[in-house]
C-alpha cells in the first residue's frame, strides 16, 4: 500500500519508514490487516466489488504491471471470476489477500496470519517494542525489516 495519511493501527510513523513510498507496520499481521480493510472497504463502500475493479486501482500498467495477466492470476488462485462482484465476508477477503500477496511476494500468506489478522479488524492501538519485526506492503512485494538499535534494518529482501 502507498503511504498515505491513514492512521492505520500498527503503522508505522513517517518519520520511521524506511521506504518511503509504501507503508511499513509493526508486524505482518498488522500489514495484512489494513490491506483487509482497504479491500473491505473498497467492495463496500466504493463499489469497486470485482477483481477487475481492485486490480485496476491495485496494479495499474502504469506501474509497470501487466494488468489482464494480473487479472487472471488473482481470479485463478481464487476461484472467482474477474467480473463476479465480490462479497466483503472473511473467506472472499482471505482469498482475495493471500493472492495479491502470493502474486506480489511469491510466498504465500498462511492462514494463521490472516486469521490473527482478521482478529485484530477492531484493534485501536498496538506496542512497539524493540527488535520488532516491520513489515513493507507494497507493489513490489513484501520486504521485513527489523528494528534495531534505533533503526530499522532489512532482515529479508522483499519477498
Amino acid at each position: 500500500m502507498i503511504i498515505a495519511p491513514y492512521p492505520w493501527v500498527g503503522k508505522l510513523p513517517r518519520a520511521q519508514n524506511t521506504d518511503g513510498k509504501f507503508e511499513q507496520f509493526v508486524s505482518l499481521e498488522y500489514g495484512v490487516r489494513a490491506t483487509t480493510i482497504d479491500l473491505r472497504n473498497k467492495i463496500q463502500r466504493n463499489g469497486i466489488n470485482t477483481i477487475s475493479k481492485i486490480l485496476d486501482l491495485y496494479a495499474p500498467a502504469s506501474d509497470g504491471n501487466d494488468p489482464e495477466l494480473y487479472k487472471a492470476m488473482v481470479s485463478r488462485k481464487t476461484g472467482i471470476d474477474r467480473d463476479t462482484p465480490l462479497a466483503a465476508d472473511k473467506n472472499t477477503l482471505g482469498l482475495l489477500v493471500k493472492a495479491i500477496t502470493q502474486i506480489e511476494s511469491g510466498t504465500p500468506i498462511s492462514d494463521t496470519v490472516f486469521n490473527k489478522a482478521w482478529s485484530l479488524l477492531n484493534a485501536s492501538a498496538v506496542e512497539t517494542k524493540i527488535g520488532a519485526a516491520v513489515l513493507t506492503v507494497g507493489l513490489m512485494g513484501i520486504g521485513v525489516w527489523l528494528w534495531k538499535s534505533g533503526r530499522l534494518e532489512k532482515m529479508l529482501p522483499n519477498l
